[in-house]
């Protein structure tokens, strides 16, 4: 496993940290929660930082999860455009190739 965090990554730590329990996060980005739990602990591995204390009830931030969603929330203006962008681009490669079949 590679040691570099993607902004996927923090997509799946926001839905946790905002929704708390991962089956709300799974259906929120439209995966299975088994698939969010499997995201997390292995940004916590490449972080070497633990982000959610566990409770039956759904994660809760630790201080570094808090700190870590602070700094998200301060940046994720500058990314959204950047984001939106690259997917549109994506879309649209996509197209012209399945297009040129």
């Amino acid at each position: 496993m590679h040691n570099k965090v993607s902004w996927d990554d923090y997509r799946y730590f926001l839905n946790v940290a905002r929704l708390g329990p991962l089956k709300a996060a799974g259906e929120a980005l439209k995966v299975n929660h088994s698939t969010v739990l499997r995201r997390v602990n292995a940004l916590e591995k490449k972080l070497s930082a633990r982000l959610f204390e566990r409770f039956k009830t759904g994660y809760v931030l630790t201080q570094s999860g808090q700190d870590m969603f602070s700094h998200i929330q301060e940046w994720r203006p500058y990314f959204h455009p950047f984001i939106r962008n690259a997917s549109l681009f994506l879309l649209c490669t996509t197209l012209r190739t399945i297009h040129a079949f």
